[in-house]
């Protein structure tokens, strides 16, 4: 059966798919049961090519119409004659012949010796190398029989068919690895052999350089070991919040993003209430109110914040965009308040408001984010962070100042949860966090929270997609910047993630009473 063959041709499927087509041709011309069979092979090496041992090795592919025989030259194997009328399928050119130094078997079963067989043996693929053991190549007009021998060739270790045009003008090559004959199809490449250094060679080229007799090479150096990934950082928690003082030995002081304050009290109408009277807050910095004009009224009404004094900034270039306020318990009302920071471009968007106490300036801003696309990155840096600076300093020669409010930039990599794969998101550029150094921090401004927590990941702003805040895989935008005399006053900075209702958190400071 044809199944029986097909397991000592190997692994090669186009081999098994030639021989399988090959074998229902046959017995559609003959009119016979076809069979194939095999021996197994086996073989000893010696110094000029393969020498069989018993029993020979043969493939025999028979029902065949008639008897095979084969020529003294080995140019012909079988003597049918095709039917009269039938078109030649004999391939143009004429076929290599190769010698082969394996004994050749004929189909009935009788072998040729290699005197019988043999041929000037071509060069191999590659020039000066010897073609012993290659495979024979039998080609006749009236072959009617197929005849393979074995082959030793390095590339020859499995089955493959070569072609097989139809049963009259046909040629056939086989390969057969005798030693393996379960190799899989594909040859696999020869591994280049790299020349081991002569150790009476390396000493006497070490006695040449000074080195002296007897000394050992320099050892090869070493390969670099892959940098460890650093230990996660510790993150921010509210349990690490030191004791409340009293109300007389301090002021709290919380800044809010709420992106859109109608949506927020649309959906929540106590949530700042429920956070002044948990948090016991003095102060109240919004971001990105996105009121105008006669709506701050209506507003002021559904915060509930009875006695409280209330300040707006609203954007005037769009409606419905930015926008930054104040609220301030009677007790702590300002002595001064002022919008913007004196440039009449940069301030129609409303982003920035300033409240002058007895002992700093409070200066609440809202800074313009660099865009999809980092389509605002020069304003953001060339005109916005140059302006703020210089209006934060001219503050600062008067009184220290408290910067607070959403600065859109996440200094460090410990302030975003994935810095590789962000750095060039607006918020994390490198030439944004290089205009926060230098013009913030640079001239005079402290990072309250890295400063009391160096160490620990504090995020303030989550992405609304793939549940980021649940996951706590977020940013820290929101800051408090305080004037470095100021520093010694400041008792907690702090962040409250737990408040939900906008994509930000609040975040807050509290500062010592008897401030300069």
């Amino acid at each position: 059966m044809i199944a029986s063959c097909l397991g000592s041709v190997g692994r090669s499927s186009k081999a098994r798919r030639a021989l399988f087509l090959f074998n229902r041709f046959s017995c559609a011309r003959s009119g016979t049961t076809s069979l194939l069979s095999a021996s197994k092979p086996a073989c000893t090496r010696e110094p000029f090519g393969l020498k069989l041992a018993s029993p020979t090795p043969s493939l025999v592919i028979r029902g065949m119409s008639s008897a095979a025989a084969a020529s003294s030259d080995g140019t012909a194997i079988g003597a049918a004659q095709p039917a009269r009328g039938a078109k030649s399928t004999r391939p143009r050119g004429r076929p290599r012949k190769l010698a082969t130094q394996d004994a050749a078997v004929q189909g009935d079963g009788s072998t040729m010796t290699p005197a019988q067989t043999a041929k000037p043996a071509p060069k191999g693929r590659k020039s000066g190398r010897k073609a012993t053991g290659h495979q024979a190549l039998y080609h006749s007009n009236k072959l009617r029989q197929l005849l393979v021998v074995p082959s030793t060739a390095p590339h020859c270790h499995s089955w493959a068919l070569r072609s097989l045009d139809g049963l009259a003008g046909h040629a056939v090559i086989l390969r057969m690895a005798a030693n393996k004959p379960d190799a899989k199809s594909k040859s696999p490449r020869k591994k280049k052999s790299v020349a081991k250094p002569d150790p009476d060679a390396v000493q006497a080229d070490a006695v040449a350089e000074g080195v002296g007799e007897g000394v050992a090479p320099a050892p090869a150096p070493k390969r670099r070991k892959k940098a460890e990934a650093p230990p996660p950082a510790v993150v921010y928690s509210t349990d690490m919040r030191p004791a409340r003082l009293q109300k007389d030995q301090r002021i709290n002081i919380v800044s809010w993003n709420v992106c859109s304050l109608p949506v927020l009290l649309r959906k929540d109408p106590e949530a700042l209430t429920r956070l002044v009277e948990a948090e016991d807050v003095d102060v109240i910095c919004l971001q990105e109110t996105k009121l105008q004009g006669k709506a701050t009224e209506a507003t002021e009404e559904l915060l509930g914040l009875l006695g409280w004094q209330c300040i707006w900034s609203c954007s005037t270039a769009r409606l419905g965009y930015s926008g930054t306020a104040i609220f301030c318990r009677a007790r702590f009302k300002p002595l001064l308040s002022t919008y913007g920071i004196g440039d009449a471009e940069l301030d129609q968007e409303g982003r920035t408001i300033t409240a002058e106490f007895p002992g700093f300036h409070l200066v609440n801003v809202y800074t313009p984010n660099a865009g999809e696309g980092l389509k605002r990155l020069d304003y953001r840096i060339k005109q916005w962070d140059v302006k703020f600076a210089e209006y934060v300093a001219k503050l600062s020669k008067t009184k220290p100042v408290v910067c607070c409010g959403d600065l859109n930039c996440a200094h460090h990599p410990i302030d975003i949860h994935s810095p590789k794969t962000n750095k060039k998101s607006a918020g994390f550029t490198q030439e944004e966090r290089d205009s926060f150094g230098t013009n913030l921090l640079g001239r005079g401004l402290v990072d309250t929270f890295r400063r009391q927590y160096p160490e620990i990941a504090g995020y303030t702003w989550w992405s609304r997609r793939l549940k980021c805040r649940e996951k706590n895989k977020g940013w820290r935008l929101d800051y408090f910047l305080v004037s470095e005399p100021l520093m010694p006053q400041v008792y907690d900075c702090y962040h409250l993630p737990s408040v939900d209702g906008s994509d930000h958190c609040p975040v807050g400071i509290v500062l010592r009473k008897g401030m300069p």
